[in-house]
């Protein structure tokens, strides 16, 4: 009777091992369907200007790079105006550099400055020549000297005829006449100075009304300058402004990828922000979708993910995912959180669109 009842357990115990192993299995592998591969870097081409297409320089199905020209517009107007706008800048530059009369005025400043100085020396020297009058009381001294001793002589010989010759009374006379004219020289230097310092101070007042001149001269090259540097920094702005005119014919991809849709061709007139092409990149997908609230805390312990995916030809390709995130939110009503894997495609066999699915555990 034991015997029978330990064999009895024993094929209880079988049976409840051989049921549950599929849950186990499961358990230990736990999938999750329902994912969708999507494009990371997806991006459209369009016009920030409206106009007319002159030329599509890729088609659907090329593989582009960031900043590769795709469409360009018809860029005539724009391109003459950058070239008279670089014109402008030219002749600005040229004007603000060749303009000489700022240097020109500080030279003629500088020379003003310099004259005066070296006349206000020489007029001190006259200015104190014209107050120095010892050359005059000195002609005059000597003038008296010689008159005193021509009349002694003249009185002398009034009184002895034979006491002082006829030819001294000549030389005497001589004498007090030279005594004279050296007074009346020495008068008329000194009136001469008088008359360098009068001058002195009109030239004086001429070179100061010149060095007036010259810094207000100055002043207005400077002044001139200044708004010839400003006009030629304001053609350098309208070039540039031109210049990003004239790339706006240029429309280029955003980034690098692959060209899935073109919808203009030559001729046809495009609006203002209207979207011309779109790019693809299918080096970097995600698989995107949902997973109920419970299994959050299963893949978050989890480390060994795979995301199996079905492409053409019915073949599974596994791959794993570089990058995930599991979202903060819930949906109140599904009880469910969105979560996307990150991954790698460098040979693009997957596509977008492609449906996936997400094991956790073993492979």
């Amino acid at each position: 009777m034991v015997k029978q009842l330990s064999i009895l357990a024993l094929g209880i115990f079988t049976a409840c091992v051989l049921l549950f192993r599929p849950c186990l299995a499961e358990d230990a592998h736990r999938r999750v369907g329902g994912l969708v591969v999507v494009a990371v870097d997806s991006a459209t081409v369009s016009s920030s200007i409206e106009g007319r297409v002159e030329s599509v320089q890729a088609v659907e199905g090329d593989d582009v790079s960031r900043d590769q020209c795709v469409i360009s517009l018809n860029d005539s107007e724009a391109d003459l105006r950058h070239r008279l706008a670089k014109s402008n800048v030219q002749i600005a530059v040229e004007r603000s550099g060749e303009n000489r009369q700022t240097v020109a005025a500080e030279i003629a400043l500088r020379e003003a400055k310099q004259l005066l100085d070296e006349f206000l020396s020489t007029q001190e020297i006259n200015q104190r020549k014209a107050e120095n009058d010892l050359s005059i009381r000195a002609a005059e001294k000597a003038e008296a000297v010689a008159q005193n001793e021509l009349e002694r002589a003249q009185k002398a010989r009034a009184n002895f005829s034979d006491s002082i010759s006829e030819s001294e009374i000549d030389a005497l006379e001589l004498a007090y006449q030279n005594r004279q004219l050296e007074t009346r020289q020495a008068r008329f230097e000194h009136s001469l100075a008088q008359l360098d310092v009068a001058a002195g101070k009109r030239r004086i007042d001429t070179l100061r009304t010149r060095i007036d001149a010259a810094e207000q001269a100055r002043i207005e090259s400077a002044s001139l300058d200044r708004i010839l540097r400003w006009q030629a920094e304001i053609e350098q702005h309208q070039e540039k402004l031109a210049s990003l005119h004239l790339n706006q014919h240029r429309l280029t991809s955003p980034i690098t990828g692959t060209l899935v849709s073109v919808s203009v061709q030559a001729g046809d007139w495009i609006d203002q922000g209207q979207t011309l092409a779109r790019v693809v990149n299918l080096q970097r997908l995600r698989a995107e979708g949902f997973i109920p609230f419970a299994d959050v805390e299963s893949l978050r312990r989890t480390s060994n993910l795979n995301i199996k995916i079905q492409v053409a030809g019915g073949e599974t390709v596994t791959v794993k995912p570089t990058r995930q995130f599991i979202s903060p939110e819930i949906d109140p009503i599904t009880q469910e959180t969105r979560v996307w894997f990150e991954f790698p495609n460098p040979e693009r066999r997957i596509k977008p669109g492609l449906s996936a699915i997400l094991t956790m555990g073993a492979p």
